[in-house]
């Protein structure tokens, strides 16, 4: 759990999350954090990187599917 919080410390930092306090009526206060306009462009971004790495793993792994049901018992 520290190293999240820490992660997000970092993250409302740079500008990509930002937190308030939530002071309910049960239990202590407690922090809340929401993604921020570049927060969201960043997470777009990152997506979109792992989609592109996820298409190309899976055009590698349809070939050596391929060349592996080639190969003789």
């Amino acid at each position: 759990p520290g190293g999240l919080y820490r992660t997000l410390r970092a993250m409302e930092h740079d500008g990509l999350v930002a937190s308030v306090w939530d002071s309910s009526e049960v239990g202590p206060p407690r922090r809340v954090y929401s993604l921020t306009e570049d927060g969201m462009d960043w997470l777009h971004a990152w997506a979109g990187a792992h989609a592109e790495t996820r298409r190309i793993l899976g055009s590698f792994l349809e070939r050596y599917a391929d060349v592996d049901a080639s190969k003789p018992l």
